[in-house]
């Protein structure tokens, strides 16, 4: 049934993560083709801030007030040792969160970008 004087929108939009893709065709059938536009990311400034304000509000998951303080005051701390891309301690402050922050997709961000910086810093 075809609608009456109305437009119908349809967003076949793809989202592709952990691709090497770079401005490639795709096709997604039926006669469609589209192209995937890969946006990359200093890992510094903006992008940085807003994942680590993100990871702050993940911590409303833990209960206890003590806990979740000193999770706040590592995410600070981890926030500082990524902007001096400094891995090592950076990795000894994520591991210092908890599990189940650790676990959030904000947090598997920043330890891809933990996972970027140069080693022996």
């Amino acid at each position: 049934m075809k609608p009456k004087g109305g437009f119908i929108y349809v967003d076949k939009s793809i989202n592709i993560t952990n691709s090497n893709l770079k401005n490639s065709p795709v096709n997604s059938g039926k006669k469609s083709k589209q192209t995937v536009v890969v946006k990359e990311f200093n890992h510094q400034g903006q992008e940085d801030k807003e994942l680590f304000d993100e990871l702050l509000h993940t911590l409303d998951i833990i209960e206890d007030e003590d806990d979740r303080a000193d999770a706040e005051e590592n995410v600070a701390k981890l926030q500082d040792a990524v902007s001096k891309k400094n891995k090592s301690r950076a990795e000894k402050l994520f591991s210092w969160l908890p599990t189940a922050v650790q676990g959030t997709s904000v947090a598997v961000q920043i330890y891809k970008i933990i996972e970027g910086l140069p080693s022996g810093s």
